[in-house]
């Protein structure tokens, strides 16, 4: 199977993935890397392949992202509930000692 690449543009950096070895962990430092307000609908996606939906493939992606940023953002209101209940426990710990 001929090696497909595909570009991924968010905010003027481009990850290259290759359609059987993609470079994912550099895409995903990439979304990382932006901030809350960034819109992601602003992506671009190129391929050298012309059959390449790239249209779905962004839709896809975004999507994937937004899902993924939420997940981020839900794991660090857990993170900071779990941390002050800890500070609370300690506290009482503290107060009985």
């Amino acid at each position: 199977m001929e090696e497909k690449k595909i570009k991924v543009i968010i905010n003027n950096e481009t990850i290259k993935l290759e359609s059987n070895n993609p470079d994912l962990k550099s895409l995903i430092d990439l979304i990382l890397k932006q901030d809350n307000d960034f819109d992601f609908n602003t992506i671009e996606i190129e391929s050298d392949d012309d059959n390449f939906d790239k249209k779905s493939f962004k839709e896809i992606l975004v999507e994937s992202i937004e899902e993924f940023k939420n997940k981020i953002e839900l794991l660090e209101i857990k993170k900071t509930d779990d941390t002050n209940k800890i500070e609370e426990m300690l506290k009482k710990i503290d107060e009985k000692n």
